[in-house]
């Protein structure tokens, strides 16, 4: 157990670049997912703060990305 625990902190650490980069996009399709297959208020809620996370990630790289 300690060896997971171990290395979760290490993938927390240290996220290789791929997967910094594919982060908004997993939030963006699961957002549509949820939205689709919780067919409820809670259900649009919950995707919309995805949509919303993606959003805001993706404005905040282009930012720091661009900024001189």
């Amino acid at each position: 157990m300690d060896i997971v625990l171990n290395l979760l902190k290490l993938l927390i650490k240290y996220q290789p670049d791929w997967l910094y980069e594919a982060m908004p996009y997993l939030y963006l399709v699961t957002g549509v997912v949820v939205m689709l297959y919780f067919d409820s208020t809670a259900g649009y809620v919950s995707g919309t703060l995805f949509l919303v996370a993606v959003a805001s990630i993706l404005v905040m790289r282009r930012h720091n990305r661009t900024f001189r």
